[in-house]
C-alpha cells in the first residue's frame, strides 16, 4: 500500500474507532487525524525508511544484530507491536481517559498501516524477520490506485471504497449535524 492509501485507511480506522467509542463527530475527526498521522510517514511503521533508523541499522550490524531494522520485515512492521502498545496504554490510570483514547487512535493508525501492508504485501512473523505472510496484492496497482500499465483510473477501487466508508462513518454518527435539503417540488407548489 502506498502513502495516500495508508493515510486514507488510517483516517477511516481512526474515525471508526471514534464512532465506536461514542465520540462526538468532532472527536471522530480528531481520532481520524491522529490515526492518519501514524498510518504513514516518519511516525508510522515506515519509520524504518528514515535516515536515523537506517543509521541505527548500520551501527547494530557492526555488533552482529541483523534483521531487526529492515523495511517490512523488522521491528517497526512487527504485527504484535500494536497489541503490546494497546496493553501498555491500558495500564494508565482512569483519569487520563481522553489521553488514552487519543493514544489508542495513534495505535490504530499504526495497526492500519500494518493491515494495509498485509493486504498489499507481507509481514514477518517475528520482529527480526523470519517467515512472512500476507495476501500480496500489487502495491500501487489497479486495485489500490487504479494504475494498469499505461492506463490509470482517476481513483483506484480501494481508495474509492475507503472514501465511501469514511463518509458513511461520519454520516451515520448521531452527533453529525444534518444539512437541510430544500424540497423544490413543495416549494414550487407553495409559491403557486
Amino acid at each position: 500500500m502506498v502513502g495516500p492509501t495508508h493515510r486514507m485507511f488510517g483516517a477511516l480506522a481512526g474515525a471508526t474507532y471514534g464512532s465506536v467509542t461514542g465520540q462526538h463527530w468532532t472527536g471522530m475527526a480528531v481520532m481520524a487525524l491522529a490515526a492518519s498521522a501514524t498510518s504513514n510517514g516518519p511516525f508510522s511503521p515506515d519509520m524504518d525508511q528514515t535516515g536515523p533508523w537506517q543509521k541505527l541499522s548500520k551501527s547494530t550490524r557492526l555488533v552482529g544484530v541483523r534483521g531487526w531494522f529492515r523495511h517490512r520485515h523488522g521491528l517497526s512492521h512487527w504485527w504484535a507491536l500494536p497489541f503490546i502498545a494497546w496493553w501498555g496504554v491500558g495500564l494508565l490510570p482512569p483519569e487520563t481517559q481522553w489521553a488514552v483514547i487519543t493514544i489508542h487512535a495513534l495505535i490504530i493508525g499504526w495497526a492500519s498501516h500494518l493491515l494495509g501492508d498485509l493486504i498489499f504485501g507481507e509481514l514477518s512473523l517475528f520482529p527480526w524477520g523470519g517467515p512472512s505472510w500476507g495476501i500480496g496484492l500489487k502495491t500501487d496497482g489497479i486495485l489500490e490506485s487504479g494504475k494498469f500499465g499505461w492506463f490509470t483510473l482517476p481513483f483506484g477501487p480501494t481508495r474509492v471504497a475507503i472514501a465511501v466508508a469514511l463518509v458513511a462513518v461520519f454520516w451515520l454518527n448521531p452527533s453529525m449535524p444534518t444539512i437541510p435539503i430544500p424540497d423544490l417540488i413543495t416549494a414550487a407548489k407553495e409559491t403557486l
